[in-house]
């Protein structure tokens, strides 16, 4: 799926047919903008905005690229990345 929110809009947003927020979900989203707010969320079809981790770290305002798919696992509480970028990792 992808999200279009602005580079500086924490609540980052996107919709994508038939997901289901449970434990254990997967979603690959591609950034539209890259990140610049500090700690952003996703809220995936309005389940509710919830806090993306990498390794066990928050997210920070640099991190998400434009034009890239990132994979997340929803963890019961967060959104926890797979990876992503194509180079593997964050920052790439």
């Amino acid at each position: 799926t992808t999200c279009s929110t602005a580079a500086g809009t924490v609540a980052k947003t996107a919709a994508l047919t038939g997901f289901v927020l449970t434990t254990g979900s997967v979603v690959y989203v591609m950034f539209s903008n890259a990140n610049t707010a500090a700690n952003p969320t996703l809220n995936v079809n309005s389940t509710g905005a919830k806090a993306m981790y990498s390794a066990g770290t928050r997210l920070t305002g640099d991190k998400i690229k434009s034009g890239v798919v990132y994979a997340f696992v929803y963890d019961g509480t967060q959104y926890q990345s797979l990876g992503g970028g194509g180079g593997g990792g964050w920052g790439n």
